[in-house]
């Protein structure tokens, strides 16, 4: 079971663990491990897992320590997680103007959650926008932010436009990973999936009734495309050029309002 979303009973003990470096420890024996090195091993965890049977005991036992020994660096499973998503965001580049411009930037941003979504599918599970934010997070915010702002939109636009943009990558990330996951479970890919039933199908739909999708399957949409493209990460592409080309006409519009 992954986080609720609720309010944390204790979000001062939440935020100062994510913001506050761990400390040097009291005297008496050297831990095991590190609070970063445990942090790691339960994001190789979810990795392999997802977070249907995520515990503090199953991380305790990849480390080879019992679950109570595991509360020496981390006091529950709540704030684990929370280091977890500050820890993986660390691992994508950070939007980064070089003279780029507003449109290379928030592809960027985008096209690097995307990948951080399919390195780590257990993200996806996560209310990631009731997890109180740590210092890495914050930081990636910040420089999408920026590259939101270097639009020229006024702030609440930008932010809108940034919004859909990460709106975008996680549901077309969400699509994508569930497709792989499915394909591994069962040995059969979606084009397979559907080329099975495909003659029944033709069989029972009346084209005459719906004529939209007689023409778009006449034409060959559906599928793999020539070259071989997954069409999850062609359709992500394509959602967001479509997301950038209205962030291009709200700049259009706004200049010839000021000009006008």
């Amino acid at each position: 079971m992954a986080l609720t979303g609720a309010v944390p009973e204790h979000p001062e003990r939440l935020l100062h663990l994510l913001w506050t470096p761990p400390s040097a420890g009291k005297r008496g024996p050297k831990p095991a491990f590190t609070r970063e090195a445990v942090v790691e091993a339960a994001v190789r965890l979810a990795d392999s897992t997802g977070l249907t049977d995520f515990s503090m005991r199953a991380v305790a036992e990849s480390l080879g320590m019992g679950t109570m020994s595991l509360y020496r660096y981390v006091p529950g499973r709540d704030e684990l997680l929370a280091l977890m998503v500050d820890t993986v965001t660390a691992e994508t580049p950070f939007a980064n103007d070089g003279g780029e411009g507003w449109r290379r930037q928030l592809e960027h941003v985008a096209h690097g959650d995307w990948d951080m979504y399919l390195r780590h599918p257990w993200l996806l599970e996560l209310p990631l926008d009731r997890i109180s934010p740590g210092p890495n997070a914050t930081a990636r915010f910040d420089a999408a932010v920026a590259a939101a702002l270097s639009t020229g939109l006024p702030p609440r636009e930008a932010l809108n436009a940034y919004s859909t943009v990460d709106h975008i990558v996680r549901g077309s990330a969400s699509a994508a990973i569930q497709n792989a996951q499915l394909v591994e479970a069962t040995g059969v890919g979606i084009d397979e999936w559907w080329t099975r039933q495909a003659a029944q199908l033709e069989s029972l739909i009346d084209y005459a009734q719906h004529p939209a999708l007689q023409f778009v399957v006449e034409q060959g949409a559906f599928g793999l495309e020539p070259d071989g493209t997954d069409t999850y990460r062609d359709s992500f592409e394509s959602a967001l050029k479509l997301v950038l080309d209205g962030v291009q006409l709200q700049i259009d519009s706004a200049q010839a309002s000021q000009t006008g």
